[in-house]
């Protein structure tokens, strides 16, 4: 039951996320096959095209695109937005589904029996983190079909034609882009489980526990780009954040001048959230006491 719920999580984000890259490979594949339609048909002179769009199609040859190119222009589509808006709700889901299941049935004075406090709290921190790596390990599977269907880091075609794409600085640097953009994705995954651990505290019924943590997630998202980017940054002190504190859609990088800043601030909240729950659950009588309150009033 433990490894259940991480399992449908896994599956319903891994075919999310195949859906995406499939369908941008179909539309390339697409593209390149009219192209090749309308080059012969130039070629051999046809009198369907005129020769001002036969020298168009011949300036405009569509090439492979570079991998972050493809990944990029992958994961803008709306299968992706499902995944993008989703994702950290799953993620909640799949950290203490089981772990609240288990909280509430006061499994933890049968468990204290047996072992000390702490390492009850290290056991809730490792089953809690079992689906940290789900998000980080899809991201990396497009990642890598985008290498095999790109198969390069080239990324002069992509300027040359004004494709939409990473920043210059991120395809420069494509390894350690991918290397700081999966830690990220990790680290943002800590802050949702660890979210889901401070709820899980408050409430016997599952779905509540998900929805609050949900909730939380959102109203920070709302805090972060309405008060402290919009308000503060941009009004008070008139500096452009860009996307910088953005915490929903951290995939495309869009007006993200600087991927260590985007780290550093996952990095924080997954700390910070971190400490928070050790707080919350420093006190083994309160805990426990929650738990029997919980159970008392099935």
């Amino acid at each position: 039951m433990k490894n259940k719920m991480i399992t449908v999580v896994f599956i319903i984000l891994f075919i999310l996320a195949t859906a995406t890259i499939i369908r941008f490979k179909v539309q390339r594949t697409h593209l390149e096959k009219s192209y090749q339609e309308y080059e012969k048909a130039c070629y051999n002179e046809s009198e369907t095209y005129s020769n001002e769009f036969c020298e168009l199609v011949f300036e405009n040859k569509p090439e492979i695109l570079d991998t972050l190119t493809f990944y990029n222009q992958s994961i803008s589509s709306p299968i992706f937005d499902i995944f993008v808006y989703f994702s950290p709700l799953l993620i909640m889901i799949a950290s203490v589904w089981a772990l609240s299941t288990e909280f509430v049935s006061g499994y933890i004075k049968n468990y204290l029996v047996r072992k000390d406090y702490g390492h009850y709290i290290k056991r809730l921190f490792k089953n809690a983190y079992k689906s940290i790596w789900i998000i980080p390990c899809i991201i990396l599977f497009i990642l890598v079909l985008s290498f095999v269907f790109s198969g390069h880091f080239d990324y002069s075609y992509t300027l040359t034609h004004s494709y939409s794409t990473f920043e210059e600085q991120y395809l420069k640097n494509p390894i350690l882009f991918m290397i700081c953009y999966i830690l990220d994705k990790v680290f943002i995954s800590i802050f949702f489980a660890n979210l889901a651990l401070i709820f899980m505290k408050k409430s016997k019924n599952k779905i509540v526990v998900v929805l609050e943590t949900y909730l939380c997630f959102l109203g920070i998202e709302i805090v972060n780009e309405a008060i402290i980017n919009g308000l503060f940054f941009s009004k008070t002190l008139g500096i452009d954040m860009g996307n910088i504190l953005n915490i929903i859609d951290s995939y495309s990088y869009n007006n993200v001048f600087n991927q260590f800043v985007v780290l550093i601030r996952n990095v924080l909240y997954a700390t910070c959230s971190f400490l928070i729950v050790l707080k919350i659950y420093a006190n083994k009588e309160k805990v426990i006491q929650a738990s029997e309150l919980l159970k008392g009033d099935d």
